[in-house]
């Protein structure tokens, strides 16, 4: 082949190339208008139905799958049971239960969470600044053998002194309502931690399913809706009619503080403890 030839097929296929990438930035254009059409008609619709939401409402097309757990081994929970109390695992016959008490630490399995408790007063937090205590506290499940799994704060409840913070495990960036860390503070001091065991299990995911989208399900459940809507995100949870596996949700955070899910395969209220 000659170089003149040579030169026509590179020149072609770089005009060919150029084709390639101008479409996907125009469909990439295309899905940015769309996606805010969809903010402005989703909100118009949502207010005419007397529902307000501040905020963005969440564009989520693509199909979820459910998870599942695969239970832990008892040796999963060597780590904390070491780190939090300072004794030597040793497994009970019943893997779900069990004690493990040291000067003022004490490590407590009871059949679906575990309960961590600090008599000494010496884990000091920095309450004052909340990023920082979400930061200190991330670490502390990392550092203490809990889990070096993603988690995300949920909330923090004050009550002058007494202070609640909460966190979620996450898993592919999504939130795990139910694998839940609640830590309880007296003035800076860490004197509680409970949890779910599932935290300490491994997920496993199912086929994916096509998920409604939040603005239908909160059309079709408005009468479920009785204050302003704070914020809106989906993630997994375990239905009280699910024995086996979390499914998609959608969960609203109300500004009164209270909680709505919404089932994201069906668009369906799910009543939830």
């Amino acid at each position: 082949m000659d170089w003149f030839k040579a030169k026509n097929i590179i020149l072609v296929l770089l005009i060919l190339l150029n084709i390639f990438l101008l479409i996907n930035v125009m469909s990439v254009k295309d899905v940015f208008k769309f996606t805010g059409q969809y903010q402005k008609d989703a909100k118009q619709a949502l207010e005419n139905a007397g529902i307000v939401i501040k905020g963005k409402i969440p564009f989520y097309s693509r199909p979820l799958g459910r998870i599942s757990y695969i239970e832990a081994d008892p040796d999963r929970y060597k780590k904390a049971v070491e780190r939090l109390t300072g004794l030597t695992y040793e497994p009970t016959e019943n893997k779900h239960s069990g004690e493990w008490r040291n000067n003022g630490f004490s490590f407590i399995l009871e059949e679906e969470k575990f309960i961590y408790v600090d008599d000494t007063g010496t884990q000091v937090f920095s309450l004052e600044n909340e990023r920082k205590l979400y930061r200190e506290l991330s670490a502390w499940i990392d550092k203490k053998g809990i889990s070096n799994e993603s988690f995300q704060p949920d909330r923090i409840i004050r009550d002058n002194d007494a202070v609640t913070v909460e966190f979620i495990r996450k898993y592919r960036g999504f939130p795990l309502f139910d694998d839940k860390i609640v830590f309880h503070f007296s003035g800076p001091k860490l004197i509680k931690a409970e949890g779910s065991l599932k935290i300490f299990d491994t997920i496993k995911l199912s086929k994916a399913d096509t998920i409604v989208p939040v603005n239908i399900a909160l059309l079709t459940n408005k009468d479920r809706i009785e204050d302003i809507i704070a914020a809106v995100e989906i993630g997994y949870l375990q239905p009280q009619d699910e024995e086996l596996f979390d499914i998609p949700v959608w969960r609203l955070s109300l500004e009164s503080g209270g909680k709505v899910y919404f089932n994201a395969y069906t668009g369906e209220w799910l009543e939830v403890n």
